[in-house]
C-alpha cells in the first residue's frame, strides 16, 4: 500500500481522537449534504464516540484554521 501525505488536522485528529476520521473523497461527499439543497464538501468527516471527543475535534479544526461545523 503507497503512503499517503495526511494533512496535520487530519493526523493530529487520528492521534487524538478515537472515533472515525474520514478524509477520502467518498465519505466527505456523502457527508456534504444534509439532503437540501444546500452542499459544501467538508475538508474531512469525524465520527466522534463521545460528546468530549466531539468538543476535542471542534478544537483541532479551529487550531488548525478550519471551521467546523
Amino acid at each position: 500500500m503507497a503512503a499517503r501525505l495526511m494533512p496535520g488536522l487530519e493526523r493530529r485528529l487520528r492521534a487524538e481522537t478515537t472515533g472515525d476520521v474520514l478524509f477520502d473523497r467518498f465519505s466527505r461527499g456523502r457527508y456534504s449534504t444534509d439532503a437540501s439543497v444546500y452542499q459544501m464538501m467538508p475538508v474531512g468527516v469525524v465520527v466522534p464516540r463521545s460528546v468530549d471527543e466531539a468538543e476535542r475535534a471542534i478544537a483541532l479544526a479551529r487550531e488548525e484554521g478550519h471551521r467546523a461545523g
